[in-house]
C-alpha cells in the first residue's frame, strides 16, 4: 500500500513508453514487501536537467536512465562509481545523504547469460556505439575477449568509443567499421558473438533488423539486446541458421536486480528470478 513513507523509484527515457521496467521492479517491490513504488518518466533532452532538479526535489531514492540520457546525464551528478569513469556511461542512480551517484548495472546484467561461455581470445561484433555498448564492451573486457569490431551508421562515434576504450584499458585490439561497408561481412562471418546493442528490431518496428540474415553463421552466439520483442527479426533469422541466440530479458533482468539491490540494500533471492522472468513474459 502506498503511503506518505512510501519511498519513489523510477526510470527516465524518451522513449519510454515501451519499457517493462515499471513491472519488473514493482513485481519484486511486491514479492519483497518493500515500501517503494517505481515509476516511469518520459524525459525529453531537452528537459532532463529539470527533471533531475525535480527528482532532488521530492527527494527521489533512485532511479534507472536509459536512452537517450545515459551519457548526457553524467554533469548532472554528484560523483560516479569507478567503472562508470570508464564506461561514460550510466544507468543507475543511487541517491546517498542526498547526493546523486552514477551506476553502470548493464554489463552485469550483460553477462550473466554468458556466465559460462568462454570468450578469452574470442572476437566479438559490436552493433551500436551508444550509451549501452560502452556497457557491453566494458563487460567483454572483464570476460578477456580477444578482437572487437565497432560497427554504427556513425563511423565517427565508434571512432570515439573506440579511442575511449583504448585510453581508460589500454586495449587496442579494435576494428572500426560502418554499418553499411562491405567489411562488415568478413567480420560478422568471422565473431564468435554478435551483439545488438542499437534500437533496431524494438516493438513497433519489429519487422526491422540491423543487419542482413546472410552475415550470419552457425558457430555463433547472437546476443540481442532488445527485450520487446522477446525473439526479435535478428534472433529468428539467427536461430534458423543454428546460430545459438541470447534474448534481451536476460540482461534486463540481471542489470535491473542489480539496480534494486543498490537501492533497497535487499539481495533479491535466485529462486525468484525465474518466477520473475515467467511474469515479464506473460504481460
Amino acid at each position: 500500500m502506498i503511503d506518505a513513507t512510501t519511498k519513489l523509484l523510477g526510470v527516465i527515457g524518451d522513449p519510454i513508453e515501451h519499457s517493462k521496467s515499471p513491472h519488473l521492479h514493482n513485481y519484486l517491490i511486491k514479492c519483497l514487501n518493500l515500501n517503494f513504488c517505481y515509476l516511469a518518466f518520459k524525459a525529453p533532452p531537452t528537459q532532463l536537467a529539470k527533471l533531475i532538479d525535480g527528482f532532488r526535489a521530492m527527494g527521489i531514492a533512485g532511479f534507472n536512465v536509459t536512452v537517450p540520457h545515459k551519457e548526457t546525464i553524467l554533469p548532472l551528478l554528484d560523483d560516479l562509481a569507478d567503472d562508470v569513469k570508464v564506461l561514460g556511461a550510466v544507468n543507475t542512480v543511487v541517491v546517498e545523504n542526498g547526493k546523486f551517484i552514477g551506476y553502470n548495472t548493464d554489463w552485469i546484467g550483460f553477462l550473466n547469460p554468458l556466465i559460462e561461455t568462454d570468450l578469452q581470445h574470442q572476437h566479438a561484433v559490436i552493433l551500436g556505439a551508444g550509451g549501452a555498448a560502452k556497457g557491453i564492451v566494458y563487460g567483454l573486457l572483464q570476460k578477456r575477449i580477444g578482437k572487437l569490431t565497432l560497427v554504427n551508421r556513425t563511423v565517427g562515434k565508434a571512432e570515439a568509443l573506440a579511442e575511449h576504450i583504448q585510453s581508460q584499458s589500454g586495449f587496442d585490439a579494435i576494428d572500426v567499421v560502418a554499418l553499411d561497408s562491405e567489411l562488415l561481412i568478413p567480420s560478422t562471418r568471422e565473431a564468435q558473438l554478435l551483439v545488438n546493442t542499437t534500437s533496431v528490431g524494438m516493438w513497433p518496428k519489429v519487422d526491422e533488423t540491423p543487419i542482413s540474415a546472410s552475415m550470419l553463421h552457425p558457430n555463433q552466439i547472437v546476443y540481442d539486446l532488445v527485450y520487446n520483442p522477446l525473439e526479435t527479426r535478428l534472433l529468428k533469422e539467427a536461430r534458423q541458421v543454428g546460430a545459438q541466440t541470447i534474448d534481451g530479458l536476460g540482461m534486463f533482468i540481471g542489470q535491473g536486480v542489480a539496480s534494486f539491490s543498490k537501492w533497497t540494500h535487499t539481495k533479491v533471492p535466485v529462486e525468484l528470478l525465474e518466477s520473475v522472468r515467467k511474469y515479464l513474459i506473460e504481460l
